[in-house]
């Protein structure tokens, strides 16, 4: 080589980068818009369970029915005598069937009502009825709904509560559920519907790459032969 010629090996090590870097490109472009698609999925999926739990306790605390039942046992109990099933079996006896119909119907893994204590007259287990729900919401039973995630007897779900209004006092409260168990196999069954997708992009993805680096070493192996071709030149 003399002084001032050109280095041999740039154009080589010019050509390693240029055939990595379309698939490293490719590789870093998929897995970001997986990751996108899997957290867009993840939020609609639980935007739209806190929805219908929202929107199956509203309506159902607004039923007559439901006022009517529970506004007949709130005089049942007391804050320092709580109402227990025996003094409930009526309205079970009446809001069981139809609290078991809307969870069905809506999806939901659990209907409950309570009284005015918070004891329930409907649950999916017959020993919770009659029993004060672990996590009263004070704010639920004073006229504010809530939505959120709370560990029950069934184990941490997305709930809404909503209060059960005759009048002009609240005589109890509503609480539909979702088990956070069941979301996530929602979530992993998404994530099974989107890695086909994403398995075809990278298989497509691939060959485009392959192609792209089949052509570039072409190029780069022309530039090679026409640099040693010159070379021979000159001596």
């Amino acid at each position: 080589q003399q002084d001032g010629d050109p280095d041999p090996h740039r154009p080589r090590a010019g050509g390693l980068a240029m055939l990595v870097l379309p698939s490293v490109v490719t590789l870093a472009a998929l897995g970001l818009t997986t990751a996108v698609a899997l957290s867009l999925q993840e939020t609609r999926i639980r935007d739209a369970t806190a929805e219908r739990v929202q929107e199956v306790a509203t309506s159902l605390a607004a039923l007559s029915e439901v006022r009517q039942t529970v506004a007949s046992v709130s005089d049942a109990g007391t804050p320092e005598d709580l109402a227990d099933a025996s003094d409930l079996a009526p309205a079970t006896a009446a809001l069981q069937p139809i609290a078991e119909l809307v969870a069905r119907a809506a999806g939901v893994y659990y209907v409950v009502v309570t009284d005015d204590e918070g004891v329930r007259i409907t649950h999916p287990l017959m020993s919770e009825r009659g029993v004060q729900v672990s996590t009263t919401n004070a704010s639920v039973l004073a006229g504010t709904p809530f939505l959120g995630t709370e560990t029950g007897p069934s184990g941490p779900s997305l709930r809404a509560k909503v209060p059960v209004v005759d009048g002009d006092r609240v005589v109890g409260m509503v609480a539909v559920g979702v088990l956070e168990s069941d979301i996530a196999a929602e979530r992993e069954q998404a994530l099974g519907a989107l890695l086909p997708w994403a398995v075809g992009a990278l298989i497509v993805a691939t060959l485009a790459s392959s192609a792209l680096t089949a052509a570039v070493e072409r190029r780069f192996r022309r530039l090679d032969e026409l640099a040693l071709v010159q070379g021979l030149d000159e001596f």
